[in-house]
């Protein structure tokens, strides 16, 4: 498998609770100084210079489950995509929040689990749509369309690229067993 993509995934009453929450002042997001944490090792990090990168990599996360649990009061928002996907087991939900820069930047390819087993796989839900992708390594680049649900093996490394549309791009990260 590489990649499936889904657009209009939720509803439409789901999907505007969901989004019009993530961007209200009463969502809260938590600092990241960095967006991945093996960036320095990647040499796709810094195929711009090396200060724009580091002065631009840094996102804002939101973690709704993770080891085996609920980690959020807003985990509520998230069942809708939950049971869409209807996965065997959960490994981690967690959102994050790139803002705007200047010029678009690959924050650095990467797998979300290592060693993961085929029916390991990774999903990204968008929230907004912005002019940042998903990049994987063969060059597919997934628009980033609000809405829009793709879903990967946890082992194809991928990468979020900057948007310089819209004042922030939010994503919801999914990693879960397959259910067969």
């Amino acid at each position: 498998m590489t990649y499936k993509v889904y657009d209009n995934f939720l509803d439409k009453q789901d999907f505007l609770n969901l989004k019009n929450t993530m961007l209200s002042p009463d969502f809260s997001w938590f600092y990241n100084e960095t967006t991945i944490t093996t960036y320095k090792e990647n040499p796709a990090f810094y195929r711009d210079d090396k200060s724009f990168a580091k002065n631009n990599d840094y996102q804002f996360t939101h973690i709704f489950y993770i080891n085996h649990q609920v980690n959020s009061p807003f985990f509520h928002l998230v069942f809708p995509l939950i049971q869409k996907i209807n996965p065997k087991a959960i490994i981690r939900i967690k959102a994050n929040l790139t803002n705007k820069t200047d010029r678009s930047m690959v924050y650095g390819f990467h797998v979300d689990q290592d060693n993961a087993p085929s029916n390991l796989k990774t999903a990204v839900y968008y929230i907004n749509t912005t002019n940042g992708p998903t990049l994987f390594e063969d060059g597919t680049e997934i628009e980033s369309l609000e809405n829009r649900l793709v879903v990967f093996d946890t082992n194809l490394p991928h990468s979020a690229v900057s948007q310089t549309d819209e004042k922030a791009r939010i994503v919801i990260n999914f990693n879960f067993y397959e259910n067969f």
